[in-house]
């Protein structure tokens, strides 16, 4: 988890939120977005009304036997891409570049149609072609790590109404058991707490938006007031 994503969520509440709650929404195609937004609803859970996280519940938990490796390898590629923001910015490409690096990238989880909604904010215009807007170095995995057990602790304090999305073709990062443990945990304080699977990639909500879209209002409408719903499909 890295902490300047955090403290961008805290800034952003402090800056727009009003005396009511803050709905916190996750409806992101990165899996730091469910990761940073079920941390903030356990460390802020009076500011949390609403948490809809997709394909992901929690941060990658920390694995002893391989932190060490892991650490090594993150320090070696935040290196390389250090080294390559101080040479210089990157070499531009063509739009159809960008396409094949984006589709590739996600293991084919993205389609042509995704990339395009995606380039809208994510592609940048320059001399000779496009660049990627992104910071590159966000392509290492983060520094900082959160064990399973304070990650639990964390979900304990969630007190929102919590909609969790699965993807069936979905990256696993944990086991099954893992993940549901955090889901069951959310249920100690949580309102409201349902977990829906759905076919598709990691990137279905993109591809295939109508998967997931009727779920999502489905839940805004319902009333809150039968808590520790758990639904599968």
């Amino acid at each position: 988890m890295k902490k300047r994503e955090g403290l961008a969520v805290k800034k952003i509440n402090e800056t727009v939120s009003a005396p009511t709650s803050f709905m916190v929404f996750n409806i992101n195609q990165t899996l730091n977005g469910a990761a940073m937004s079920m941390l903030y609803a356990g460390v802020f859970p009076e500011k949390v009304d609403t948490l809809v996280c997709l394909d992901l519940a929690r941060a990658e938990v920390t694995r002893p036997e391989t932190v060490g490796l892991r650490l090594r390898k993150t320090v070696g590629k935040l290196l390389k891409y250090e080294a390559a923001i101080v040479a210089g910015p990157e070499k531009p490409f063509t739009y159809e570049v960008a396409i094949e690096k984006s589709i590739s990238g996600s293991f084919g989880s993205l389609n042509r149609n995704a990339c395009e909604l995606l380039f809208k904010r994510g592609l940048k215009q320059v001399d000779g072609g496009y660049v990627f807007r992104r910071d590159r170095r966000l392509m290492a995995a983060p520094l900082t790590l959160t064990p399973k057990e304070d990650q639990l602790a964390m979900a304990r304090e969630v007190t929102a109404n919590v909609l969790i999305i699965k993807f069936a073709q979905g990256p696993d990062f944990e086991s099954r058991d893992n993940f549901m443990e955090h889901v069951e945990n959310l249920k100690t304080k949580a309102k409201n707490v349902c977990f829906v699977e759905v076919d598709g990639t990691h990137h279905v909500h993109l591809t295939n938006p109508n998967r997931v879209a009727s779920i999502i209002s489905d839940f805004f409408n319902a009333p809150s007031s039968n808590p520790h719903t758990s639904v599968q499909s």
